[in-house]
């Protein structure tokens, strides 16, 4: 079940480039599993706490989830556009990007 009606929420991530891992318990390619990926919505869980206090890095936790949520959104539109598509042209790399994927 894949194209543009369809639309895949996952919740959570697994390892790293799970759609690459060959699984037993699935016929799927990797490139039906891209295909079907396109336009994925992915969520994950960051943990908050409701102190006020200051973290470890010195960041109060809103000011560290703005700054994740918007890390994590920015990879997430470069790593969704091959290079040559890219509507930002810019290498997903150097904004290290592949610590999220």
């Amino acid at each position: 079940m894949y194209g543009r009606r369809y639309q895949w929420i996952i919740v959570g991530m697994y390892q790293e480039r799970w759609w690459e891992v060959r699984d037993q318990n699935t016929t799927c390619t990797t490139w039906e599993l891209t295909q079907a990926m396109e336009g994925l919505i992915a969520t994950d869980v960051l943990p908050l706490s409701s102190s006020e206090n200051i973290t470890v890095s010195g960041l109060f936790d809103l000011q560290n989830f703005i700054d994740v949520f918007i890390h994590l959104t920015y990879c997430s539109i470069l790593l969704n556009y091959d290079a040559e598509e890219s509507l930002l042209n810019y290498d997903a790399e150097e904004k290290n990007c592949d610590a999220v994927i």
